[in-house]
């Protein structure tokens, strides 16, 4: 069994088949960061993925978890590496118990 994590896909689903809300003032900033946070990576094309996922189903040993495309990358690692920090912070507190 794999655990498909995919990052974007060049489909339409923000575009004109989207169904958008009035916006809430109170999410503004939420807003702003995720739009500060956006790549200029392209996403991918969906049909790409079916060669991939055929691929893993011959294998003898597949992965656990497997990332579609570079987009989840840099967010897993600098992510993964924040969590290496705390814990190396906290180490000693949390080998006492």
């Amino acid at each position: 069994m794999t655990i498909l994590e995919p990052g974007p896909y060049g489909t339409d689903w923000a575009g004109a088949s989207a169904a958008h809300t009035t916006p809430i003032a109170a999410y503004e900033p939420i807003r702003q960061a995720r739009r500060a946070g956006a790549t200029t990576r392209a996403p991918r094309d969906p049909s790409v993925t079916a060669e991939v996922v055929l691929s893993l189903v011959d294998l003898p040993e597949p992965p656990l978890r497997l990332f579609l495309g570079s987009y989840p990358y840099p967010i897993a690692e600098s992510v993964y590496q924040q969590r290496l920090a705390t814990w190396h912070q906290w180490r000693e507190l949390a080998e006492t118990a």
